[in-house]
């Protein structure tokens, strides 16, 4: 965790990062997809290291096409051409390593308490420096 906290502060100026697929931006993640494929990650303060992570399991996805969209052109068939017994055969693919995406008011939400630890975060910290 300390690792993805460093990563997280040092990747971005934001005190926010917001994302349903972990392991794209961070290859790391590739081992806790099922348990954290998605991310909200908010900064407390950076000195000292501080950040608060919500996590989301992965949810696996099946998405169903009309064929394979990457299977090469079938030998001697013209580009844009369609044969009439393998034009509608069905190719599934499974998407993994994606949560379901965060609102906008759970981004607000995770904003606020961040923000309001910061302000707990500066008001000790003044309160110890008039007490010296």
């Amino acid at each position: 965790m300390r690792n993805l906290a460093r990563w997280v502060i040092e990747g971005s100026a934001s005190d926010q990062l917001v994302t349903s697929e972990l392991s794209r931006l961070y290859a790391s993640a590739a081992d806790w997809s099922s348990t954290a494929s998605g991310l909200l990650a908010c900064v407390v303060s950076r000195t000292p290291l501080t950040a608060i992570f919500w996590f989301r399991a992965e949810e696996t996805e099946t998405v169903n096409w009309a064929g394979n969209p990457h299977k090469p052109v079938e030998p001697g068939a013209l580009p844009g051409q369609l044969t009439p017994r393998r034009s509608f055969e069905l190719w599934a693919e499974t998407v993994r390593g994606r949560s379901r995406p965060w609102r906008p008011n759970e981004q607000e939400a995770a904003r606020r308490v961040s923000a309001s630890l910061a302000e707990i975060g500066r008001q000790k910290a003044l309160a110890g420096s008039t007490a010296s």
